[in-house]
């Protein structure tokens, strides 16, 4: 059995696949769960995961996002389509974007679901991307509260947390730039900006700080931790 998750909405895209994955590792379905991408697939790994199928072992529930950004995992994969669906283990593929011929092929064999953002006014947009920036300035402020204030609003119009979050990684790493005395080549403004929020921290706590965040998008990629909850905590305490 194949899924096929895609589209410009992560969030929504997200939100169905873990309903689709409580789905069959809830009651008495007896999956066992395997997660894959882009940079862990292995060919042996996927015919091991894709032969276990009998009525005394578990069957498998494997989640592989980004896999088709692999061409040696997209080749595979589309080589196997009709093994893969007609398997008793269930495959789901979690895609940003797809390739119009990849999909077409796809189709055949898999229930795809489609999640695309709307499209927003120009205005609006740039007024969006200036809140997530701003976010991003009050974190370097050590303002946690006003941070914190804004980052609920932002997520509570369905803003993008994962943009929130590249944002004040960037702004950690500029700073952490700073401390060491490098950022010459950094436009003025942004700049001044970062040397006066540099004197708020510690070089140890700024790479402390980045530690945390990369470890905040390895558990959320890896499925273990939601995003959101991860970067919210990380505002308050920073």
């Amino acid at each position: 059995m194949i899924f096929l998750i895609y589209g410009t909405d992560k969030d929504k895209s997200h939100e169905f696949l873990e309903r689709l994955m409580a789905r069959f590792l809830k009651g008495k379905n007896f999956f066992s769960l395997h997660r894959l991408d882009e940079e862990s697939f292995s060919e042996s790994v996927f015919n091991g995961l894709l032969k276990t199928d009998s009525l005394f072992l578990n069957k498998n529930l494997v989640v592989a996002k980004r896999l088709f950004q692999n061409f040696a995992a997209a080749d595979y994969i589309l080589s196997n389509l009709e093994i893969l669906g007609s398997s008793g283990n269930v495959f789901v593929f979690w895609e940003e974007k797809i390739k119009d011929d990849f999909l077409k092929k796809i189709k055949k064999y898999a229930e795809v679901k489609k999640f695309d953002s709307a499209a927003r006014p120009d205005f609006k947009k740039k007024k969006e991307d200036e809140e997530l920036f701003k976010v991003a300035d009050l974190v370097a402020l050590r303002k946690k509260q006003e941070a914190w204030f804004l980052y609920q609003r932002i997520i509570m119009k369905g803003g993008p947390c994962e943009e929130v979050f590249w944002k004040i990684l960037w702004q950690m790493k500029v700073l952490g730039l700073i401390k060491r005395g490098g950022g010459r080549k950094l436009h003025p403004f942004v700049l001044a900006k970062a040397k006066r929020a540099a004197g708020l921290f510690q070089e140890k706590e700024l790479d402390g700080f980045l530690g945390e965040l990369v470890q905040i998008y390895h558990d959320y990629r890896n499925g273990t931790a939601d995003l959101a909850v991860g970067l919210e905590r990380f505002i308050l305490r920073v």
